[in-house]
């Protein structure tokens, strides 16, 4: 079962009582489930199709969903991208880090800072995911090798090494 701790629910920014209500928690599930649906695009959900969850810090959300699923009757692991039963996740707080080892915080405003990304409105849901899906795909092309960054610690760093310009995980 997950625990969960004063102190992750107050980073978390998550009020319990706005979700309190069973029936609300179901219907959330419900809509994630048809959600993950659409993304398939075929009722039935196949390794090269099925869905891979991608976040800033993610492993909260994570088990914040599962236990959702679960209270809901439904197990995410059926929904979304596994490895023997366990929930796949791309965390790109993870992949900041191995990109600027040197930089003194991972917050995502800072890492979209990194790399260019506008963020307005940090903390607001939506803003957040669409920073972090931007902030993935320029983590993405880096591990490619193929992005040119134009950010300014990058192009600093640039100027001073004829390194490729990605990083190794």
């Amino acid at each position: 079962d997950l625990e969960i701790t004063e102190e992750a629910l107050s980073k978390s920014m998550v009020d319990l009582n706005e979700i309190s209500n069973g029936m609300e928690v179901k219907k959330a599930v419900a809509t994630l489930i048809v959600f993950f649906r659409k993304v398939v695009g075929s009722p039935k959900m196949t390794y090269t199709n099925i869905p891979l969850l991608v976040g800033h810090n993610v492993a909260f959300d994570v088990a914040f969903l599962t236990e959702m699923f679960r209270f809901a009757g439904k197990d995410l692991s059926e929904f979304v991208a596994t490895n023997n039963g366990v929930v796949n996740f791309v965390d790109t707080l993870q992949l900041s880090r191995r990109a600027w080892p040197k930089a003194e915080s991972t917050k995502l405003r800072d890492c979209c800072d990194r790399a260019s990304i506008h963020l307005i409105d940090a903390h607001g849901a939506m803003n957040d995911t669409l920073a972090t899906f931007q902030l993935f795909k320029h983590l993405s092309a880096r591990l490619e090798g193929g992005a040119k960054s134009t950010s300014l610690a990058d192009q600093e760093t640039q100027t001073k090494s004829q390194h490729r310009n990605f990083f190794n995980i």
